[in-house]
């Protein structure tokens, strides 16, 4: 059995300060009794040619799934059909949204906390040493940005993969990234000079998450750094993420042999990739202040990143 005791970060606390305050606070007052109507009102707005509320970050379409297949093949389908706009509560009771059409806010850019707070724990070494390295130099402003851009790219493979479920399985793979043994077996190894890894161990959401992180670092490092060059922190501040995605993905789904062959045929990246990279550059925009605040804590420096400017939530338009 795998054993992760002494392997976890305790330098990270992550508090979801900007995401409260610049989005779930918003969204609570907007969805409030007193400010229902005039919301909804807004919104339709945004969309005259539509009778219904519509806007991608609070509106959503819920069907009876138990009734999916009557409503596929009856024109008559007369099944439950709620529209509406997703509250604070309804983000943290949905997070699979399996009976939701369309985007609905929790699958789009929520992401549950303790899963943020999971991968900070499960933070590879390497990067905990790269991070070091970058407060003592003055380089925590950019590998903490990169470092937010990893992570997010690291929760849009979980979505993409199961739905933030640790209980999702398919078949030989297992857990919130869906990992098979054989590929866990190659990379725990790199993380606890051991390998007694079992199918078991990777239902542990924890070690789940700390394989993955690792995988897909090596992933980026693969396709970035010659092979036997140590990876600073310039150079990993330097790593166009989202230019490599394409690679990355490949590497995730088919294996990294097959891609270093013929990089060419999947840098740009398939829809699984252009799927991944939309989202996780959503996930950057509105989780990005509170991960990057996180490190800087960890990593205080003389210098003060706390007037960074991100991106305001679009919610904005209908208050």
């Amino acid at each position: 059995m795998a054993d992760i005791s002494g392997l976890k970060n305790s330098n990270f606390h992550y508090m979801p300060t900007f995401w409260h305050l610049s989005w779930q606070k918003p969204v609570e007052e907007a969805c409030s009794e007193k400010n229902r109507q005039k919301t909804e009102e807004g919104l339709n707005l945004l969309h005259p040619d539509q009778d219904i509320p519509f806007y991608p970050y609070c509106h959503y379409i819920k069907i009876d799934a138990s009734r999916r297949e009557e409503m596929e093949s009856s024109d008559d389908y007369t099944g439950t059909i709620e529209m509406g706009i997703a509250s604070a509560i309804d983000l943290e009771r949905n997070t699979k949204g399996a009976a939701i059409e369309g985007h609905f806010v929790a699958q789009k850019y929520w992401i549950p906390e303790k899963y943020i707070q999971m991968a900070f724990d499960m933070m590879p070494q390497e990067l905990v040493d790269i991070l070091k390295e970058a407060s003592q130099k003055g380089k925590l402003e950019e590998v903490s940005e990169n470092i937010a851009r990893l992570m997010c790219i690291l929760f849009s493979f979980i979505f993409d993969e199961s739905k933030f479920d640790p209980d999702e399985k398919n078949i030989n793979a297992v857990g919130l990234f869906q990992l098979e043994l054989i590929t866990a077996k190659n990379t725990y190894p790199k993380i606890a000079d051991k390998n007694n890894l079992t199918f078991a161990d990777l239902e542990n959401p924890e070690i789940n998450m700390m394989i993955g992180f690792k995988l897909i670092l090596d992933y980026f490092k693969r396709f970035n750094v010659e092979e036997g060059e140590i990876l600073t922190a310039e150079k990993f501040a330097n790593i166009d993420m989202w230019g490599s995605m394409g690679l990355v993905t490949a590497a995730y789904m088919i294996g990294p042999t097959k891609v270093t062959k013929d990089p060419d045929k999947y840098r740009k990246g398939g829809p699984a990739c252009q799927r991944r990279r939309a989202m996780a550059q959503d996930y950057f925009q509105f989780q990005s202040p509170d991960i990057i605040a996180t490190i800087q804590r960890a990593f205080p420096t003389q210098e003060n990143y706390n007037d960074k400017i991100a991106s305001k939530p679009l919610v904005s338009i209908i208050q």
